[in-house]
């Protein structure tokens, strides 16, 4: 059994390196292309490290590959790799073509299923975002207000200071000293 897990790992790994042959992709970019943050995931499945998990495949599924690549050929190698979208559209229409397996379908519904969840927790991040950059922004127009109000307080005092002409001297500070300089010449 072991056997035939390592050859249906090479199977797909085989395949895999088909898709990125075709699209002309790197590892890293196809690891990109499917929401991973490193390329370690698709290197150990490529080199039968481990094997391809649910979530790599549910990353595949809503990828942009999805839209060209066949995920029945990717998951079994039957069929044609490139997905016939003349097909697609006669299935949906035409009342004799073959049901859908209960389990293809339960996978299907469990992707749209936890897609759609994904994507109730990315409004809520775009949502917790905007709210975010409004602060920002509003923090931004408050310090650009009381940085535009020192500004103008710095040119006025020292408009003050210099504005009286180039003969002007000051008044010359009070001295420390508690004797009086009253009559003196």
């Amino acid at each position: 059994m072991n056997k035939e897990k390592e050859n249906k790992n090479a199977e797909i790994s085989a395949r895999i390196a088909e898709i990125l042959q075709y699209t002309g992709d790197t590892r890293n970019g196809f690891a990109v292309k499917l929401g991973y943050e490193r390329a370690q995931t698709v290197y150990d499945v490529m080199n039968m490290k481990s094997a391809p998990s649910y979530d790599f495949f549910r990353r595949f599924s809503v990828s942009e590959y999805s839209d060209i690549i066949d995920l029945k050929w990717l998951l079994s190698g039957e069929g044609s790799m490139l997905r016939d979208r003349s097909e697609e559209s006669n299935l949906a229409h035409d009342p004799d073509a073959p049901p859908v397996s209960p389990t293809e379908e339960s996978i299907y519904k469990q992707l749209y299923k936890e897609k759609d969840e994904e994507n109730k927790v990315l409004l809520k991040q775009i949502g917790c975002l905007e709210e975010r950059i409004r602060q920002l922004e509003s923090q931004n127009k408050e310090s650009d207000s009381h940085s535009m109000i020192d500004k103008v307080a710095e040119a006025f005092t020292s408009e003050s200071s210099s504005g009286y002409g180039e003969d002007f001297m000051p008044a010359k500070p009070p001295s420390d000293s508690k004797r009086s300089s009253a009559g003196k010449v």
